[in-house]
């Protein structure tokens, strides 16, 4: 989640009054003496990239790491903590770049509705007609100021709702050409939903690949896909530019500038494509192939890596012992969206995004082999003997795909980086395998205040070892609607007591079983 709440306006400048440069800590000082040129942005874009790849955890141990920031670590002060959430991270990383290289750095610390008249959401990270600048804060050349200090005051100012802008406002970004030339490590990705994500890498296979960062200041690598969401124009979603330092012109007349992302229509190579794999295409150069069973595999182990993110996560929030706190007698104002404990420590906007991963997996499966057996020239499998495919005609190319998938599945679902571990409140140690997350994916509580074993959905005999008194118990069974979708519903008041939870989300939830319905393809 990525919900540090703000007002209507965010804050404001007034507030750090007391914020003085007359005595600059050693090690902090920011001498902007350089401006922004092609070589600096084609620095910034390795610093990024060395940094994705690098698997660090958290923005301080990003930036403090040899491997993750090998440009300026002798420089990075050891003796200051540097946190970052997903609003705030890739503003974090252009502004501490910018400090490095002694570049001015230039954004908007405050915000206002777009149209107030009209306005439905109460929340300005969730507007319906999006947001606009209210205020700049600007580093110029010739200024000195402190790093650091700059940094803790950019983010009291920055939230989701900077983001959430039409590409018309003379914001901190614009939208570019969807094209591998423009798009690069550095660029800055908004999901509507109220998430944000920096790029590090661009696949060969025009996959796009992204850090994030969490309340908990963790970071982590995701994939550009239908987690992200599409929304109207006016929330300003999708891929982004920085707006070049200083430029505030109107934003069409940009370099590069492009509305393509916000088309109702896309194509590729002449074919009808979802906006997904335009994006995906584009990146690739223009051309588009897949390779079910490399897809299958690659898609697991990145939802594997997510599920490991959780696992972090749930132990950090048993750690701090909310779990053993009463449980609060209404749910916040909205689940995906709130402050204190609940932000810190529960996990429903991460479990949304593993739960359309999962789906997600489910479908683009049965779309690949409703392609293959259409004979579509984007799917790249030519026939080979697996495991199960025994059990085919030797004729029957469809059923060696569906046995290829069976086995790239299973190599999936066995490998180390796929098996999780929790400690039940006994303090004995629980294995899951992905299976055993994918059988009870809808089960795996949201909620902090529930004991770790609701937290990793587990019943019957691994369920006895939980202390949750009837009340905790009876929240867990009146959440389960909400358990069950898959859709992040900001725009919906949940601050109901226990009977009225029972109310919310949906009834039942979607078919993710992957292995189940590979198995009916191959009889």
């Amino acid at each position: 989640m990525c919900f540090r709440f703000v007002s209507l306006c965010v804050f404001s400048l007034s507030l750090f009054s007391g914020f003085s440069l007359s005595a600059l800590a050693a090690g902090t000082e920011w001498r902007v003496i350089n401006d922004w040129s092609p070589a600096y942005e084609k620095k910034f874009s390795e610093f990024v990239r060395v940094m994705g790849e690098s698997n660090c955890k958290s923005l301080d141990a990003c930036l403090k790491s040899p491997a993750a920031n090998p440009f300026y670590v002798a420089r990075t002060p050891k003796n200051r903590n540097f946190g970052a959430d997903c609003a705030y991270f890739p503003y974090a990383l252009r502004m501490y770049f910018s400090w490095m290289e002694g570049l001015p750095f230039d954004y908007v610390s405050k915000v206002a509705q777009a149209n107030p008249a009209e306005e439905t959401s109460p929340d300005i990270r969730y507007t319906k007609f999006g947001n606009k600048p209210a205020g700049r804060r600007s580093i110029a050349k010739g200024q000195v100021t402190d790093g650091v200090a700059e940094l803790a005051l950019m983010r009291k100012s920055i939230s989701t709702a900077t983001f959430r802008m039409h590409y018309r406002e003379v914001s901190d970004f614009f939208p570019p050409a969807v094209t591998r030339e423009l798009i690069r490590p550095g660029a800055a990705v908004y999901d509507p939903s109220g998430h944000a994500a920096i790029i590090f890498k661009i696949e060969k296979d025009g996959r796009v690949r992204m850090m994030d960062a969490h309340p908990d200041n963790s970071v982590t690598r995701i994939t550009f896909d239908q987690k992200f969401i599409r929304s109207r124009p006016t929330h300003g979603g999708g891929i982004k530019h920085w707006r070049p330092e200083g430029n505030l012109v109107q934003t069409d007349n940009l370099p590069g500038f492009s509305t393509e992302q916000y088309n109702t229509k896309f194509k590729l190579g002449g074919d009808a494509v979802s906006f997904y794999d335009f994006i995906r295409g584009q990146m690739a150069g223009g051309s588009l192939k897949f390779t079910p069973v490399a897809e299958i595999k690659q898609m697991m182990l990145e939802t594997c890596s997510n599920l490991r993110d959780r696992e972090a996560a749930v132990n950090a929030a048993i750690a701090s012992n909310v779990q053993e706190k009463r449980h609060p007698d209404r749910l916040p104002m909205n689940i995906y969206g709130t402050n204190g404990e609940w932000e810190e420590y529960s996990t429903p906007s991460r479990d949304a995004r593993l739960k359309v991963a999962f789906v997600e997996l489910r479908q683009e499966i049965e779309r690949f082999l409703t392609m293959y057996r259409a004979r579509n020239a984007r799917i790249d499998y030519q026939p080979v003997a697996s495991k199960y495919s025994s059990r085919c005609a030797a004729d029957n190319s469809s059923c060696f795909l569906v046995a290829s998938l069976m086995s790239s599945y299973e190599e999936a679902v066995f490998s180390p980086s796929c098996i999780f571990s929790y400690k039940n409140s006994a303090g004995q140690d629980k294995k899951l395998s992905y299976s055993d997350i994918a059988a009870r994916l809808f089960k795996l509580s949201f909620d902090p205040y529930h004991c770790v074993e609701l937290r990793w959905g587990a019943s019957g005999d691994e369920l006895a070892s939980c202390r949750d008194d009837d009340n905790k118990l009876a929240w867990y069974r009146n959440e389960q609607g909400l358990r069950n979708q898959t859709e992040r519903t900001y725009e919906t008041r949940m601050d109901f007591d226990l009977n009225g939870t029972a109310r919310l989300g949906v009834a039942s939830s979607p078919d993710i079983d992957l292995w189940g319905y590979l198995g009916k393809q191959l009889q």
